[in-house]
């Protein structure tokens, strides 16, 4: 019948995240059913003869069976029948190096080690959201750039409990900022080969505001609020029916957090939110100027569930909405950044005014692969050399008062600064007003 066909996964191609997600099409079934080495793992709604479906993969090859499932009425009950299936092979090769990123479940020194729940759910659940974060991740390179090895940066398969030396009430009398920088200052010990990703247990909604809640992310820390964990996946089963899950939270009892509708609507946009915050470890920037509100870095991380599931709210997902993406200056950043790639950056760029010209100047022995123009902080244009096999070494920009007349810095107080990327992930950068002028 050979009504299955995959959008998003080839076969044989190796996948560096243990989690992995197939999107493809299967006319006329309703359930995929999915097989990994023999074993029924899960199975996933077929939407408009659609399905993306999230299962956990073994380190090297993996033999995937997908069976498409067609429901019949029969009298008084409803049976599944096989209709079809497509067999292909995967391997997962997990990410060598040193560099990684950890999750930490923070706890008070009075804590018991639950998270705020509504009564009788479960409260003391820690969640696969590192592994759906970092697949997320791969899936959105991969969309920018489908030629290019899937890439994403290693996570640690452990959660760390870290208990703060504070209890909850002082927690709760702290603002965001405050416990940012606690949390830092435990957590970061000066080791810039790790990025510690924090979720508050003792975050708590008292019926009027968010408490011990923030979402901050900076140097090798990011930290996250959990007072909406009880919304989360606990595991990769658990995946598409969170994204499901069109009941209201009882604001009375419970947090809701982000503009969408019921518990998905607060799945998607905090466990978004915490890749948001760890982009900000990665060096990325909010996008700014036409760029503004676009994508994870921007408010596009309310839209994560998207990269999952396809339905929303109860309704199916149309072509052409709104997807859970980068914007492509943080795509190509990341596609070189030192967590993603391992490598070793070595040589600093550099940058000067020329003489003569005035124009700026900007080199890197390894090879420039973007240079990106931010304004007060937010990436509003960049210049990029991905994926070429000889990059440039030297690239030409305008001269300041150029620089200054189109990103409008003329008219306003705002601060330009000028961030270089090369080949091995050297991120360097420069205030307009303080690269120097070419040595005589």
């Amino acid at each position: 019948m050979n009504s299955i066909r995959l959008l998003n996964v080839a076969d044989g191609e190796v996948l560096p995240h243990r989690m992995a997600l197939v999107h493809g099409v299967a006319v006329g079934c309703h359930r995929i059913q999915v097989r990994v080495r023999g074993e029924h793992v899960g199975d996933s709604k077929v939407v408009h003869d659609r399905f993306k479906t999230v299962f956990m993969l073994e380190d090297g090859h993996n033999a995937v069976d997908l069976v498409g499932q067609v429901i019949q009425e029969n009298d008084d009950r409803s049976e599944l029948y096989d209709a079809d299936h497509l067999s292909f092979t995967v391997f997962h090769k997990p990410i060598l190096g040193r560099r990684e990123v950890r999750l930490h479940y923070l706890m008070t020194t009075d804590s018991d080690g639950t998270f705020q729940a509504p009564p009788g759910e479960p409260n003391d659940q820690y969640t696969g959201m590192m592994r759906m974060i970092q697949l997320a991740t791969a899936e959105m390179l991969r969309a920018w750039f489908p030629d290019h090895p899937r890439t994403t940066f290693k996570i640690s398969d452990d959660v760390y409990e870290t208990v703060l030396p504070l209890t909850k009430a002082e927690a709760w009398e702290k603002d965001g900022h405050a416990l940012w920088g606690l949390v830092n200052r435990n957590l970061s010990l000066r080791n810039p080969d790790l990025i510690n990703l924090g979720v508050m247990s003792f975050s708590k909604w008292n019926g009027e505001k968010a408490l011990a809640h923030t979402a901050l992310g900076g140097n090798c820390t990011a930290l996250f609020g959990g007072a909406s964990m009880f919304t989360w996946p606990t595991d990769v089963n658990e995946i598409e029916s969170r994204f499901l899950d069109n009941r209201d939270i009882d604001r009375s009892v419970s947090f809701k957090d982000g503009p969408r509708q019921g518990r998905w609507g607060s799945a998607s946009t905090t466990i978004g939110a915490c890749l948001h915050e760890l982009g900000h470890c990665l060096n990325l920037p909010h996008p700014g100027g036409r760029l503004k509100n676009l994508g994870i870095m921007a408010r596009g991380f309310d839209f994560l569930n998207r990269v999952f599931v396809l339905e929303e709210n109860g309704r199916p997902l149309q072509l052409g909405e709104v997807e859970a993406y980068f914007d492509r200056g943080s795509a190509c950043r990341l596609l070189y950044h030192p967590f993603l790639t391992q490598r070793e950056p070595r040589n600093c760029p550099k940058m000067y005014i020329e003489r003569g010209t005035e124009d700026v100047i900007v080199t890197a022995d390894d090879g420039i692969r973007q240079v990106a123009f931010f304004v007060n902080s937010e990436n509003c244009g960049h210049k990029e050399f991905a994926l070429i096999d000889n990059p440039p070494k030297m690239v030409r920009l305008a001269n300041k008062d150029a620089l200054r007349d189109e990103y409008d810095i003329k008219k306003t107080n705002h601060k330009m600064k000028i961030s270089v990327v090369d080949s091995n992930g050297y991120i360097f950068g420069l205030f307009l007003k303080d690269i120097p002028l070419q040595r005589s």
